[in-house]
């Protein structure tokens, strides 16, 4: 064969860019709605420091979407900005956008200041708030060996499938301590048709947890897990994914703060009033 035909080739397959999660899966992008807690004139909590709550949940929030539309997944957020958005408001976005799932992004508070790590909530209207309802540790992980799509189960069943696997890589990335999955009856979680959880991704009432928060480059490590997560609730266990996971990463991206040229081409824009519940 010619050599400058073997090297043309030889180039085309260097620059051709590698597949995306899904379409070496063979299946069609899913939707992925992440919604970051708080915003505009509701800080959510705040640390003893001045961190606050609805500023940390947001950059995690750009970067578990970045990093899941650089997979071909549909990533979505509620809010792009510092913007005060209602309950309803959030829950009637996520249910327009109909996404395959859902995750709410908050850091939680406690009067006890040495209380530290990360829970989960989903909404199980026969257990009291708060409730312990598994221990990540504790669950079985072959009932979710199939995709979410095929499993002919329930939403709660399908709200523990999408919490067992955040959780689980939640904790592989960042080593904190699992509070486990709860049960809760918030507005959002309640009314929010498909597979959701509420995720409280640490403590800032804990002086070091609030620290590691504030950091970019653990926020990063906090979104890659709940990114991880996610694709592994949909799909399932698949070793090709798990290879995958490693080869879309650009290391480069680590630790970086929200990204100036960030694409909300995937959005939908509501008009005002559909969102204030106007006719």
């Amino acid at each position: 064969m010619n050599k400058k035909l073997i090297l043309v080739l030889l180039g085309l397959f260097i620059w051709y860019p590698s597949l995306t999660i899904c379409e070496a899966r063979g299946v069609r992008p899913f939707k992925v709605v992440i919604d970051p807690g708080h915003g505009g004139m509701d800080p959510g909590a705040i640390s003893s420091t001045g961190i606050k709550e609805k500023d940390v949940v947001l950059k995690i929030a750009f970067q578990v979407t970045k990093i899941l539309r650089r997979w071909g997944v549909n990533g979505i957020m509620t809010r792009y900005s510092d913007d005060t958005m209602s309950l309803g408001e959030r829950a009637r976005i996520v249910n327009y956008q109909m996404p395959d799932m859902c995750v709410s992004i908050h850091a939680n508070i406690s009067r006890n200041k040495s209380v530290n790590g990360f829970e989960s909530y989903i909404y199980d209207r026969n257990n009291r708030r708060g409730k312990l309802l598994f221990k990540t540790r504790n669950i079985d992980p072959f009932q979710f060996v199939f995709p979410m799509t095929l499993a002919d189960r329930s939403k709660i069943f399908k709200d523990v499938q999408l919490a067992y696997f955040v959780h689980r890589k939640f904790g592989d990335y960042t080593g904190a301590s699992d509070l486990g999955i709860k049960a809760a009856h918030f507005y959002v979680i309640r009314n929010i048709k498909n597979p959701c959880m509420l995720l409280e991704v640490g403590f800032l009432s804990n002086y070091r947890e609030s620290v590691k928060l504030a950091d970019n480059a653990y926020q990063y490590q906090v979104a890659k897990g709940i990114a991880e997560g996610v694709v592994l609730a949909m799909y399932g266990e698949d070793e090709k994914i798990t290879t995958l996971f490693a080869k879309r990463y650009r290391e480069d991206d680590e630790g970086s703060d929200l990204p100036n040229n960030f694409s909300k081409k995937r959005t939908f824009r509501f008009p005002f009033a559909f969102i204030r519940g106007v006719n």
